[in-house]
C-alpha cells in the first residue's frame, strides 16, 4: 500500500504426519439450517449485527505440541552460521499453514 514490501511466513502443513505432527486437527462448521433460523430471529427480533474478521486469527494460537519447522530461504540466523541441512526453528505459537492453527486459536479464545 505505501511502497513496503511484507511477506508471512507460511508452513508446509501439507507435510505434516497424521498421529506424528498433529493428534487432532479442527475447522468448526454451521449447519445451514441454523443460519437461516438465525438470520429469521435477526429480521424478526430486530437484533443488530456486528461482524468480526480477524485476519490475523492463526497467529495467537498457542502450541500445546513440540513443532519443529525448517529455516525458510533466505532466512538468516543471528550468528550467521545457518546450515539449511539441519537447521531449524521450535514454533511456539501457530502459524498460516500449520495443520492445527485453526483448533488452537478456537482453544484459546472461545
Amino acid at each position: 500500500k505505501n511502497g513496503v514490501y511484507r511477506a508471512r511466513l507460511c508452513a508446509k502443513g501439507y507435510d505434516q504426519i497424521p498421529g506424528v505432527d498433529y493428534t487432532e486437527n479442527f475447522a468448526p462448521v454451521v449447519n445451514d439450517v441454523t443460519i437461516r433460523i438465525v438470520l429469521v430471529l435477526y429480521k424478526l427480533l430486530g437484533w443488530k449485527a456486528e461482524i468480526v474478521d480477524v485476519e490475523t486469527a492463526f497467529l495467537y494460537g498457542d502450541m500445546d505440541v513440540e513443532l519443529y519447522m525448517e529455516l525458510p530461504e533466505g532466512i538468516e540466523l543471528f550468528d550467521n552460521s545457518a546450515n539449511p541441512e539441519t537447521d531449524c526453528v521450535l514454533l511456539d505459537k501457530t502459524i498460516y499453514g500449520t495443520v492445527q492453527a485453526a483448533r488452537q486459536w478456537w482453544k484459546k479464545f472461545m
